[in-house]
C-alpha cells in the first residue's frame, strides 16, 4: 500500500517535511518520506512545464517566455484559460508515493507529527493537515488488509 497525496499540496510538504526538527527514528522516517515526496514534486513540475509549453509562447529553445513579473506569456487569452484548466487538473491528482518498510516508517512519522507542539499556520498549516490526512488512510488502509477486514 501507498501513501496517496494530491499533487497541490506536495511543495509544501517537502518544505514541511525539510523544516521540522526531528530526531532519530523521526528524523529516519521524514528523510525517506521527504525524498518520495520530493520526486513527486519534481514530477509535477515536469509536468507544470510541459503543459507551459503546450500552451504558452515559447522561445527558439521550446522554454516558455515570461514577462517582467515572471509570469508565463500566451498568445491570447483563450491559451492562458486552457493553460489554467489543464494545471488545475494536473494540481487535483494524486501522486502515489511508496517505497520499503513504509508502514512502520508511516506510523513513526505521523506519531511524530501528531505529538508535535509548534503551530502552524498557512501552507504549513494546509501540508500538515494534508499530510497527517494522507498518513492516517494509509495506516487504516493497511491496518484492514492486515486484520483481513474489508
Amino acid at each position: 500500500m501507498s501513501i496517496i497525496i494530491t499533487n497541490q499540496y506536495l511543495p509544501s510538504i517537502c518544505e514541511l517535511l525539510a523544516s521540522l526538527p526531528l530526531a532519530g527514528a523521526t528524523s529516519r522516517a521524514r528523510s525517506k518520506v521527504l525524498a518520495m515526496t520530493t520526486l513527486a514534486a519534481q514530477d509535477l513540475a515536469e509536468s507544470e512545464l510541459e503543459l507551459a509549453r503546450e500552451h504558452a509562447l515559447c522561445d527558439t529553445t521550446g522554454t516558455p517566455e515570461v514577462d517582467g513579473d515572471g509570469h508565463i506569456r500566451f498568445a491570447t487569452p483563450e491559451q492562458a484559460a486552457a493553460f489554467i484548466q489543464a494545471r488545475g487538473v494536473l494540481l487535483a491528482e494524486r501522486a502515489e508515493l511508496s517505497g520499503p518498510s513504509y508502514t512502520t516508517m508511516a506510523r513513526t512519522l505521523y506519531e511524530a507529527l501528531t505529538a508535535l507542539t509548534q503551530p502552524f499556520s498557512g501552507d504549513e498549516a494546509a501540508a500538515y493537515d494534508h499530510l497527517c490526512d494522507a498518513l492516517e488512510a494509509h495506516l487504516a488502509t493497511t491496518e484492514q488488509e492486515v486484520s483481513g477486514d474489508e
